[in-house]
């Protein structure tokens, strides 16, 4: 919405010449200073059943003031143009909406909303669109106000937009010329207080189909004359010339045919929630009946009756209702102060011990801005915007605070708020406020233990911890964050605690151990780190109660045991090696020359020891001969050829010297070795006969106790 001027001059278009366009339009259709007309006057109706406000309105601005064609809720017929809302409608191109006229820089001194205009109600609130031609002028509104602040929900707004253009509609119909620019617009005939209903029918489906709305006229026999009902079963056409009670019957329609009477009778409007048994489950409305007079006549000649379906808004109530309930017992339970603010009423109520956390009696006054000033200066602003965005958007909260009492004295509370919603608006919050002093000072001292824990605890290789049943890890030493591969303690608790193990079941498993057996004492666990690998770990617990025997918090402290679980597997690996070894020796005892010797080896080294890449040299006629390949070698290298005992290669210089020679990664320190896809390496002398040469494809892949086995 654009900032409103406080110039009474109709800036609709903007230019003089637009002004002048607006208003030729406005007189061209001849509407301003005609009598009330059924059209109309329904159009104010709706408007007011679909905003749920006490004042409708359909008005057209003139040059100084702003005109009503049809009211509800008021008697006010015209508003000088220097206080017209509808002006500051036209203004703008879409609805306007001001949930409180006070606080609106235009309108904040309006005799219509400090109650000073003729002993009227003070408005506060208005929400309106704008009456537009098809050339885009803006004559008026349909529009509503309350005498309550308040917010217009989206379906509102739509609703308004169909009923301004419905008044459109209905100003068009009458006057085919009237959207001629050069239309001389003098003088035509204007729809009367006697038109059919029936005949205006057609120009209102539109609103009145999206809007839970029945809307009807009566004679003074009680009996249809018009209806518009989107929910009918039956013909519109079949009701006309019944009563309610012909076609239904129920406490509901005798009470809705009482009301009747009684507007009839005494010519006046009445309006009473009616809850009707015909539907299952049975629906509410909310049911307006105003007496009509037509002419000169003294008496009503029939009622006009507006119905709006409240059913989903009555449960909802109950809901709250039993929620609040609830509410309320459980305050007393827990001894918690509890309060209510009224959103739209601007008030509140508290209960003894709010008043009590606020050092103040309960004869005081304590609404949410006054109760806002009692929370420390640093936490005042956190405080505010919590509150503000309850009401704007219905978003609860629930904040630990510091809050200075009426005597001074600083505590820290809990204060949460829950806000409550009709129909899309939030209409009132509820909420409580606990004094949480000794939880915090608790806090406080854990945390000075905690900070001595870690001073104790920083240094020690296991990782060390502290649980609490309610919040999970509290604190880890950074052996702890290390050990599961987390950055910190703060990334460590964002993880849910299942996942520190590798089998999440276990945790279950360990907390009935622990309850059975009082401690855990050095239980092997699988856990899990961060990035998803396992490590084996002793788990030592211990839990501390508090005078009631109840859990306080868990100690504990986990030994990763990863280095010595692998070295138990390296010597169960070694110890079958040997095994294995002694159970071979006795074949190459049976072997019956060199050739068959080194079949054995070959065999032995590959399936026993793990080293495929095996290559059995045999010294024969002054050379290394390559006696035995396995078939890895041949798929990874190159042929391999003799060695010349006379040349310089590490496996000669083995033989020579009879000393085994060991090359972590072989091509790199001999290039000029062709040594395919082997790295690491080893020549194995034996004695005079020749040498075993081990390869394996991995850098530094060949074990000292595998080389000192072969």
């Amino acid at each position: 919405m654009s900032p409103p001027s406080d110039s009474s001059g109709d800036r609709s278009e903007g230019t003089s010449s637009d002004v002048t366009g607006r208003l030729r339009a406005l007189r061209r259709y001849a509407i301003v200073d005609t009598p009330p007309e059924n059209a109309f006057d329904r159009l104010a109706e709706l408007a007011t059943a679909v905003a749920d406000a006490p004042i409708g309105l359909v008005s057209f601005v003139e040059a100084d003031r702003q005109w009503h064609k049809a009211t509800v809720g008021t008697s006010l017929d015209e508003i000088a143009r220097p206080h017209s809302f509808c002006a500051h409608t036209i203004e703008s191109e879409g609805p306007s909406v001001i949930e409180d006229l006070t606080r609106h820089d235009r309108f904040a001194d309006s005799p219509y909303v400090t109650g000073t205009a003729d002993a009227r109600p003070a408005l506060r609130f208005y929400a309106g669109a704008p009456i537009t031609t098809p050339e885009g002028h803006r004559l008026g509104t349909v529009c509503v106000l309350d005498t309550t602040p308040r917010s217009a929900s989206d379906e509102t707004i739509r609703q308004l937009r169909h009923l301004a253009d419905l008044a459109m509609e209905e100003l068009a119909s009458r006057t085919p010329d009237a959207s001629d620019e050069n239309s001389p617009g003098n003088a035509f005939s204007t729809s009367s207080a006697e038109d059919s209903p029936s005949a205006l029918e057609p120009r209102y489906p539109t609103a009145l189909e999206h809007a839970p709305v029945t809307v009807a006229e009566l004679d003074t026999d009680l009996r249809y004359t018009w209806i518009s009902n989107p929910h009918l079963e039956a013909d519109a056409q079949a009701i006309q010339g019944q009563r309610e009670s012909d076609l239904h019957s129920g406490p509901g329609v005798d009470r809705l045919m009482t009301l009747q009477r009684q507007a009839l009778e005494r010519g006046t409007q009445v309006r009473e929630e009616i809850t009707f048994e015909r539907a299952e489950p049975p629906r509410t409305y909310d049911v307006t009946i105003t007496s009509l007079q037509k002419g000169d006549a003294e008496t009503a000649t029939g009622l006009h009756v507006v119905a709006l379906d409240v059913t989903e808004q009555k449960q909802q109530e109950q809901t709250l209702e039993r929620q609040n309930d609830l509410f309320a017992k459980a305050q007393e339970i827990a001894n918690v102060g509890a309060w209510e603010y009224d959103v739209r009423r601007e008030t509140g109520i508290l209960t003894a011990q709010a008043y009590e956390i606020h050092g103040l009696d309960p004869t005081e006054e304590l609404l949410p801005e006054k109760s806002i000033e009692f929370y420390h200066p640093d936490d005042r602003p956190t405080m505010r915007a919590a509150f503000e965005q309850a009401i704007a958007t219905g978003t609860p909260y629930d904040l630990e605070l510091r809050l200075r009492d009426a005597n001074g004295q600083e505590r820290w509370v809990r204060t949460r708020g829950e806000p409550q919603t009709v129909g899309g608006e939030v209409v009132r919050i509820r909420g409580t406020i606990q004094d949480i002093t000794d939880r915090k000072e608790m806090e406080e001292a854990l945390g000075q233990q905690e900070e001595l824990l870690g001073t104790v605890t920083e240094n020690i290789s296991d990782g060390i911890y502290r649980s609490t049943p309610e919040e999970g890890i509290i604190y880890a030493n950074q052996a702890f964050i290390d050990m599961f591969g987390y950055d910190s303690l703060e990334d460590l608790r964002e993880a849910p605690p299942t996942h520190l193990y590798a089998n999440p079941g276990d945790r279950e498993a360990l907390y009935r151990q622990e309850a059975e057996e009082g401690v855990l004492d050095g239980v092997e666990v699988q856990f899990r780190r961060k990035d998803g690998s396992t490590f084996t770990g002793l788990l030592s617990t211990s839990t501390l109660e508090d005078e009631d025997g109840e859990p306080t918090y868990y100690d504990g402290a986990v030994t990763d045991i990863t280095e010595q679980k692998e070295q138990e597997r390296r010597l169960r690996q070694r110890q079958k090696k040997l095994e294995a070894l002694y159970e071979a020796t006795g074949r190459l005892l049976r072997a019956e020359d060199e050739d068959d010797v080194a079949d054995l080896l070959i065999t032995l080294i590959g399936d026993t020891l793990g080293y495929s890449g095996t290559t059995i040299r045999l010294a024969r006629d002054g050379r290394l001969e390559a006696s035995r390949v396995a078939p890895m070698v041949r798929e990874r290298m190159p042929e391999r050829p003799a060695y010349d005992l006379d040349g310089e290669t590490p496996a000669v210089e083995a033989y020579e010297t009879g000393e085994t020679r060991a090359f972590t990664d072989l091509s790199a320190e001999h290039p000029s070795l062709d040594r395919g896809d082997i790295r690491a390496t080893a020549y194995v002398p034996m004695k005079s006969h020749g040498l075993i040469s081990v390869g394996s494809p991995e850098v530094g892949g060949i074990e000292a106790f595998d080389l000192r086995l072969i």
